[in-house]
C-alpha cells in the first residue's frame, strides 16, 4: 500500500461509511486508518547526468582531516 500512496505528491482519501453496513464500514475505517498512517520521504527527481554535473561543479566537500596543504 505504502508504494501505491506513496511519491512526490500529495493524498487525499474520503472514506465512505454507512451505519447499514458495519462490518463493511468497520473494514474501511482500518483500511484509512492504515493509509494515514504511511510516511513518505520526499526526494527530488532528478536526471543522474545533470547531478553528476552539478556536484562537479559543487566540488568535493571540505573534511578538515582529509586537508593537506602542500608548499
Amino acid at each position: 500500500m505504502k508504494d501505491s500512496l506513496g511519491g512526490n505528491s500529495k493524498t487525499a482519501m474520503i472514506a465512505a461509511i454507512s451505519p447499514a453496513d458495519y462490518d463493511e464500514t468497520l473494514s474501511t475505517l482500518r483500511y484509512a486508518d492504515a493509509a494515514k498512517r504511511i510516511k513518505n520521504k520526499a526526494v527530488v527527481n532528478e536526471d543522474p547526468n545533470t547531478r553528476l554535473i552539478r556536484e562537479l561543479r559543487e566540488g568535493p566537500p571540505l573534511n578538515n582531516s582529509m586537508v593537506i596543504l602542500l608548499f
